[in-house]
C-alpha cells in the first residue's frame, strides 16, 4: 500500500502506516463484522441464538413464537405473535 501523493510526510526510515478505520465491504472480515454487530442488535429485542444453527434467532412471548433466520443478506421472519412481527 502507498499514501497519496498529497500526503507529504516525513517520518524515519521513510516508512508510514495507514489506519483503517471501519470494515469496507471488500475485506473478508466485514461479512463477519456485520452479522456480529446484527446478533447484539437481535438480541437487545429478546431473541436467543440457537445452538445448533447460529443464524437462527428465536423469541417465546406468552405462548407465541417469532422465528428469524438469515442467509447471506436475505431474512425470513415467521411465527404465530403478529404484533412481534409487526414490530421486528
Amino acid at each position: 500500500m502507498e499514501l497519496p501523493s498529497i500526503c507529504n510526510i516525513q517520518s524515519e526510515g521513510g516508512k508510514h502506516v495507514c489506519r483503517l478505520k471501519k470494515a469496507l465491504y471488500s475485506l473478508k472480515q466485514s461479512s463477519g463484522a456485520w452479522f456480529e454487530r446484527f446478533t447484539k442488535s437481535i438480541k437487545a429485542f429478546g431473541y436467543k441464538q440457537s445452538n445448533l444453527d447460529h443464524t437462527l434467532f428465536v423469541k417465546h412471548n406468552k405462548g407465541m413464537i417469532t422465528c428469524l433466520i438469515m442467509y447471506i443478506d436475505d431474512m425470513i421472519l415467521i411465527g404465530n405473535d403478529l404484533k412481534e412481527r409487526s414490530a421486528l
